[in-house]
């Protein structure tokens, strides 16, 4: 699988995933998010399943850590997928949104890193992470 491919999966998934949790609404631009949100999380877990097996092969350290934790965040939605995003289920969805947020930042912070962008020295990859971490908490505030 192509690293372009498992990418465009993933930003689409946070984009997709911001829209739902963001403005819940009953209308068919939503439950169209929803089918897309579903079957493209499905389709990048399918794909995350041979790397795992690999370990991530030539990964940094960061990448394959973030990339682990996106496929727990796909685990906890293929639970989704069984019980539903009801009411009974609403920690599983929560559960889901934040893992899932998390292996993204993991995975931005570690992108920005081997793009040279605040890199070179241990406190500008503390102000990477820091940076990357605000901007996750911005928009889960944010969404909310």
């Amino acid at each position: 699988m192509s690293d372009r491919l498992r990418t465009l999966l993933t930003i689409t998934l946070a984009l997709t995933g911001l829209y739902l949790y963001g403005f819940p609404s009953a209308t068919l631009p939503y439950a169209v998010a929803i089918v897309a949100h579903v079957v493209l999380g499905v389709g990048l877990l399918v794909l995350l399943l041979p790397m795992a097996i690999r370990l991530f092969a030539g990964q940094p350290a960061a990448a394959r850590l973030g990339w682990l934790v996106l496929a727990v965040g796909g685990v906890l939605g293929v639970v989704l997928i069984k019980t539903g995003g009801t009411l009974p289920y609403h920690r599983v969805v929560i559960a889901h949104f934040a893992v899932s947020a998390l292996g993204g930042a993991i995975l931005l912070a570690a992108w920005l890193g081997r793009r040279g962008i605040l890199a070179g020295h241990p406190a500008l990859a503390g102000v990477r992470w820091a940076l990357v971490a605000a901007l996750v908490f911005a928009t889960a505030v944010g969404a909310t």
